[in-house]
């Protein structure tokens, strides 16, 4: 008897949905462009550094545990306390390894931008008239 029932409720949510069609399913989410992208990853990683700090300085964080998981405890103070969670030297080689990462983004494009230039100025020399190479009849 019960398992009827819930054939028949099965079968009628099928309907529904059936009957609701598009007009049941959610909007497709809003996609980020890239500048989005990156501000929205800068506002979030501040809100959860704030959160750490907030937790670390409250009681329900256990110093002696914390402390004894972490390899720089003077460092993780110091981020407590608001300096920076990044290093100086961080930082540096972050930005070197980032600038490494963006040359040869841009050695890629300007090699394949020669090579499509090439290739452009092959279908330009085929594209050649018999007028063009002074062949023209006389009309």
């Amino acid at each position: 008897m019960f398992g009827l029932q819930f054939v028949k409720n099965l079968k009628r949510i099928k309907l529904l949905n059936w009957m609701l069609g598009s007009y049941g399913d959610p909007p497709p989410p809003k996609l980020l462009s890239e500048d989005e992208y990156y501000i929205q990853g800068k506002i979030e990683t501040q809100k959860a550094l704030e959160e750490l700090k907030q937790y670390c300085r409250s009681p329900q964080c256990s110093p002696w545990k914390t402390l004894n998981r972490i390899d720089s405890p003077k460092r993780f103070a110091s981020f407590i306390e608001g300096d920076s969670h990044i290093l100086e030297s961080e930082m540096t080689l972050y930005e070197e390894d980032m600038q490494l990462l963006m040359d040869e983004e841009q050695a890629l494009i300007d090699n394949f931008i020669s090579e499509d230039e090439s290739e452009d100025q092959i279908k330009l020399n085929d594209e050649t008239t018999e007028e063009d190479m002074g062949f023209a009849e006389d009309v």
